[in-house]
C-alpha cells in the first residue's frame, strides 16, 4: 500500500467541509474525484491495466479486478456512478490493487524489460513517472483544496 499523511489530510478535509456551508458533499465528491483522476492519469501505461484498476469504494475497499484500459474511461465512468452514492459521513477509500503498482510508484523493478521503444525502466524507476505519480497527485490536489471548495459554494 503507498501511504501518505491520510490523518492529516482527513482533519484539513473535515475543516474544509465545514467551511464550505454546507456543500460538504460536493466537496468531498470533487476532492476525490480529482484524486482520482489525476493518479489515475499520472499513473504510467503499458497495457493499461494499472490505469484501469483504479477503484473508489465507499466505506470499504474496491477489491474487484478490471480488465486493462489505457485510457482509463472506464475506471472513470464506475468511479463518477459510485461517488453519486456519497452521503456525508462516508469513507471515500481510493485504492489500486493491481500487484506491481507499489514498484510502479517506488521504483524497484529488478532488471529493466525493453521493447521496440527502449527499456519500460531505468534503474528500476517506470520512464513515464521516474518520480512516482502518488505522491505528487497528492500534494496537486491539496494545493487545488481552495480553488475545489470555491467551485463547490458557487
Amino acid at each position: 500500500m503507498i501511504k501518505t499523511n491520510t490523518a492529516q489530510f482527513n482533519l484539513d478535509l473535515s475543516r474544509i467541509v465545514e467551511k464550505a456551508k454546507g456543500n460538504g458533499v460536493r466537496v468531498v465528491k470533487a476532492t476525490s474525484l480529482a484524486l482520482e483522476a489525476g493518479v489515475k492519469t499520472a499513473t504510467p501505461a503499458d497495457t493499461g491495466a494499472a490505469r484501469n484498476r483504479w477503484s473508489i469504494g465507499l466505506n470499504a475497499m474496491d477489491n474487484a479486478e478490471y480488465p486493462a484500459d489505457k485510457s482509463g474511461q472506464g475506471a472513470t465512468a464506475r468511479n463518477v456512478g459510485k461517488l453519486s452514492q456519497f452521503r456525508m459521513g462516508d469513507a471515500v477509500f481510493i485504492t489500486n490493487n493491481i500487484p506491481y503498482i507499489y514498484k510502479l510508484e517506488y521504483g524497484l523493478y529488478g532488471n529493466p524489460e525493453g521493447s521496440a521503444n527502449g527499456p519500460k525502466t531505468i534503474n528500476g524507476y517506470s520512464t513515464q513517472a521516474p518520480g512516482g505519480f502518488v505522491r505528487i497527485t497528492y500534494q496537486n490536489v491539496l494545493s487545488q483544496i481552495p480553488r475545489i471548495v470555491a467551485g463547490a459554494t458557487k
